[in-house]
């Protein structure tokens, strides 16, 4: 299984181009892994709201990726706190294979623990029942 960090730029319009040049180089980067266990985690700042969202959203359908935050929590889950009067908004997603998507389970924003204006999101991936999981590759004890 594959789990690749991402940190895209803030989102504005006068950002898109970048934004979509981003999209394709997760796409590339997904064929060059030749990985079907992929997993795309961390701050796209892309929510429901903005424009990226509508991006984001388009990136998945067009490549067959799942935003697996969205369809295991809450509605009304975020994963980000403004300092400057508290708004709210959802922009730290899960982007997944299929195969990972169907291994999740237990998601949950990790309300807690604050080391930032991000809210951590912890989930729990039944890595045995990924695709092409080859158990005599493990060594015993791992």
């Amino acid at each position: 299984m594959c789990l690749i960090n991402v940190h895209l730029t803030d989102c504005s319009r006068d950002n898109t181009d970048e934004i979509l040049a981003y999209l394709v180089k997760l796409r590339q980067l997904y064929e060059e892994l030749q990985c079907r266990n992929i997993c795309f985690v961390g701050d796209f700042n892309a929510g429901a709201t903005n424009t990226f969202g509508g991006l984001l959203e388009n990136f998945c359908m067009e490549n067959d990726f799942i935003i697996s935050d969205y369809a295991l929590l809450p509605q009304d889950t975020f994963t980000y706190i403004s300092d400057a009067h508290n708004p709210t908004s959802w922009i730290d997603h899960f982007v997944s294979s299929s195969s990972v998507h169907q291994a999740m389970f237990n998601m949950e924003v990790l309300t807690e623990c604050i080391i930032s204006d991000h809210r951590d999101v912890a989930v729990r991936i039944q890595c045995s029942n990924l695709p092409e999981f080859d158990e005599e590759v493990m060594e015993p004890g791992l």
